[in-house]
């Protein structure tokens, strides 16, 4: 099963507020496992940069620091195909629909490999 950081971008936007996920994939190219999968919306550098919590019941946890209701989302990155050009869908407490496209798939474990030193 990979590990993979994956990037999901707004489609008419890809630099306005991206997500990055370290997640596992089954064979099948989705989540696999039920664990709580770690993120960061706006880019994992910056001032703006929000760390996040996937929980198994499809609800993004921004943390405590937020009002509840900017503090959580739901999406449907679960029941998707962690593919390049694939969609996921994230929904505000308000019901507000954003439709991310899946920019990049990068295999960590090929990514750690390629920046271990020579022995």
């Amino acid at each position: 099963m990979p590990y993979v950081r994956a990037k999901l971008v707004w489609p008419s936007d890809p630099t306005d507020t991206p997500y990055v996920f370290d997640i596992l994939l089954d064979a099948a190219g989705r989540v696999a496992g039920s664990w709580p999968i770690f993120g960061v919306a706006g880019g994992v550098r910056g001032d703006h940069s929000y760390p996040l919590v996937l929980g198994r019941e499809g609800q993004l946890d921004y943390g405590a620091g937020l009002q509840s209701h900017q503090r959580f989302q739901r999406t449907n990155l679960r029941d998707r195909s962690i593919r390049v050009g694939e969609y996921v869908t994230i929904w505000s407490a308000d019901e507000d629909e954003w439709a991310y496209r899946v920019q990049e798939v990068i295999d960590l474990a090929q990514l750690a490999g390629a920046s271990l030193p020579a022995t």
